[in-house]
């Protein structure tokens, strides 16, 4: 979308958002490989009571999809914020239209692996599921939180902070739009 605005404020905004899809979409992943280490599935319906067993996965989920679905205040808010307004300014309003009913599906989808992850009673199903690998030591867990708070502390302050990162992404989107600048830099003209 910002692409295809082509403004400086819309390419701003693409920077951002790839920026903030890069942290939500990794730690989205990282959970999702804590969640398989620690049911050996990853299969939803076989999942549950996250919340309840993994308190702080749970919360690290929920800041890292809400970023995706575009909440304030987090990262992807202002990602989402500065593409649409650059579409309002251009009177783009089909495109806006689309990419907010694209934001209320991310919600509606992220909402969904809440749900049935983390905040549904675990199955009682009894049959045992068999293990991918060998689940390493308890000590050596708490490894794999490091990243996976890292990155939702980042997507926080880039939410949170979002002026120094929003001017960073805005002069970049105008030196991508003003070529003269690197053609002095590498042609000396």
């Amino acid at each position: 979308m910002g692409l295809g605005l082509f403004s400086v404020s819309a390419i701003s905004g693409a920077i951002y958002f790839m920026v903030h899809n890069i942290i939500a979409k990794t730690n989205l992943f990282l959970i999702s490989g804590v969640t398989l280490q620690k049911t050996n599935t990853d299969n939803l319906k076989k999942l549950g009571g996250f919340y309840a067993s993994a308190p702080l996965l749970s919360i690290l989920f929920l800041i890292s999809s809400m970023a995706m679905a575009g909440l304030p205040p987090l990262s992807g808010f202002w990602a989402k914020f500065v593409i649409i307004k650059a579409g309002l300014d251009l009177s783009e309003y089909i495109i806006v239209f689309v990419a907010l009913a694209v934001s209320l599906l991310t919600l509606y989808s992220m909402t969904k692996i809440w749900n049935e992850a983390f905040w549904k009673e675990p199955p009682e199903t009894g049959e045992q599921v068999p293990q991918h690998e060998p689940q390493p030591p308890e000590r050596k867990k708490v490894f794999l939180f490091i990243p996976i708070i890292g990155l939702a502390l980042l997507s926080v302050i880039m939410g949170i902070l979002a002026e120094p990162f929003l001017a960073l992404t805005g002069r970049a989107a105008a030196q991508l739009l003003d070529s003269s600048e690197y053609i002095h830099c590498v042609l000396g003209r």
